[in-house]
């Protein structure tokens, strides 16, 4: 077992062992009391601090229902049903869990016919469950985006009924089906008008460089901004930055067709010569509306849109108002970020100007440090908050390219998706301030690997970050990220090789534990 560090050193796996499952003392469940089992998943309600194990089961006359919580009592594994889950008419094809703290997604394929549809498909219907297991939502597969989608408003009413026996279609179906229909002729017509694609995120970076900063502190200014721009390249697979600074003049350092040479636009950052004079901030983000966020610039209309403002101080002698410039029309849909650095903010007058340069709400979008040297430690709520921006679901297609997996990077804020060469296992590795996806190929190589969704530059794909020790042991073919104090970041990967064989012992998982580097 060895681990290949990753190129951009997003994340570290560092191996602790690897082990054979005993069976030697194994809890088990009561003689025909147990569900059969398709997969299991440890899920904590955050409320009670209650632990069970979610098991999901295919519907025969034992295991009527498809979801079951279980808990150990007394050195026996009890389970018991969980109520009101959605199920869709017809025979469970399959049964998927996912879970996080905000609750439990549960999807139940079935092979069925979409309305007005002449031929069958695997279809079915996913029921959102809040941390207490209770039911709070449910789509069907096609409308499934408006579940994840945290802004869509979905319908509730239907949750406790059980379509069993229920034919045509149903109120809330229909009026779902008539919505997706209008949104799909919607974007039909923006597509015609508009091809361009989903354009990730565009960071426009406003700097300071009036004559009231040293020239020490704008070099510091100036080794923060690259520092950010590295960790984002790294973290976020689609951000691209603009830089303008401002002082007696305003100019562009570089736009968003610079950004994308990675290298060239981080060797302007260190180039730029310091304007000085006053500090003309409403100008300045009045100029990156104009001059910035237009396509003559390379900004797209799709993509979505941050300023990050860096002043040392309130604004002086600048010919727009503030509030004119957040109030305009251009303005709206942009997310800003503000930094103040220095003592003057200490000032309520100073504070306030902070505050509305920012978006709301401002515990989240302001921050003030006492000087240049502190402005390091802003990097990951910065990278949390600009890069959360981005929802994305990762679909492992274990059937993809001959069985070897392939996986589907989906955007939901775009609905646009991107299909990628590995993804017989899929899994996300939650670290402090960002996420990581894995994704395991046990055909590689022979011998298997576990591969990491990186960036190079402009590009985007899974580069390998672990391999196997033994061919045609099948490692990477099932991933599991495990919490296990249950704070929301991954502790360690367990990595699955079934077919791992030696000195007559079958199978083996590997443990790595996860660190930040």
């Amino acid at each position: 077992m060895w681990l290949v560090h990753t190129l951009l050193c997003m994340a570290s796996l560092a191996p602790l062992a690897a082990f054979n499952v005993d069976v030697a003392r194994p809890w088990l469940t009561p003689k025909g009391g147990a569900p059969f089992v398709l997969s299991s998943l440890l899920h904590q309600d955050p409320g009670t601090n209650h632990t069970w194990l979610l098991v999901t089961s295919p519907r025969t006359e034992r295991t009527p229902v498809p979801l079951h919580r279980c808990s150990l009592v007394q050195d026996e594994i009890l389970c018991h049903s969980v109520e009101h889950v959605p199920i869709p008419k017809g025979r469970h094809r399959g049964v998927t869990v996912a879970r996080s703290h905000h609750g439990v997604l549960i999807c139940i394929q079935v092979l069925a016919r979409r309305p007005y549809s002449l031929s069958s498909e695997f279809t079915g219907t996913c029921g959102l469950l809040g941390p207490d297991l209770r039911p709070q939502a449910q789509a069907n597969f096609f409308d499934l985006e408006n579940l994840l989608d945290p802004d869509a408003r979905v319908d509730t009413g239907d949750c406790y009924s059980n379509k069993e026996g229920s034919r045509g279609e149903d109120v809330n179906t229909a009026r779902r089906r008539r919505a997706l229909e209008k949104e799909e002729e919607e974007e039909d017509e923006e597509e015609e008008e508009d091809e361009e694609e989903e354009a990730g995120t565009e960071i426009a970076i406003i700097l300071d460089g009036s004559g009231s900063i040293d020239p020490p502190d704008f070099q510091r200014a100036k080794d923060f901004i690259s520092n950010m721009m590295r960790n984002f390249y790294e973290k976020c697979f689609e951000c691209n930055f603009a830089l303008v600074q401002y002082g007696g003049v305003i100019q562009t350092e570089f736009d968003l067709r610079d950004s994308q040479d990675v290298m060239a636009s981080l060797a302007k950052v260190q180039n730029i010569t310091q304007v000085g004079s006053v500090t003309k901030t409403a100008s300045a983000m009045q100029h990156v509306l104009d001059n910035i966020f237009t396509s003559s610039h390379g900004s797209r209309r799709k993509a979505s849109k941050v300023m990050v403002v860096l002043t040392d101080g309130g604004i002086f002698e600048d010919p727009l108002d503030l509030t004119t410039v957040i109030n305009s029309p251009k303005m709206h849909g942009v997310e800003r970020f503000a930094i103040g650095v220095g003592e003057e903010f200490k000032s309520a007058r100073t504070e306030r100007e902070l505050n509305l340069i920012a978006s709301d709400p401002d515990e989240t979008h302001a921050f003030k440090v006492t000087n240049y040297m502190a402005l390091d430690g802003l990097l990951s709520k910065l990278r949390y908050n600009i890069i959360s921006m981005e929802r994305q679901v990762l679909l492992g297609a274990v059937g993809a390219f001959d069985w070897s997996g392939g996986a589907l990077l989906y955007n939901t804020r775009s609905r646009r998706g991107r299909f990628l060469n590995q993804g017989y296992a899929v899994a996300v590795l939650h670290k402090t301030c960002s996420v990581s996806y894995v994704a395991g190929a046990p055909r590689y190589k022979h011998h298997g690997a576990v591969f990491e969704l990186q960036k190079e530059g402009t590009e985007t794909s899974f580069l390998p970050v672990l391999e196997g020790e033994q061919m045609g042991s099948y490692f990477g073919s099932e991933l599991c990220p495990v919490d296990i104090d249950m704070d929301g970041t991954t502790d360690f990967l367990l990595v699955a090789a079934p077919f791992y064989h030696v000195h007559g012992e079958e199978g083996r998982v590997y443990v790595y534990r996860l660190s930040e580097q």
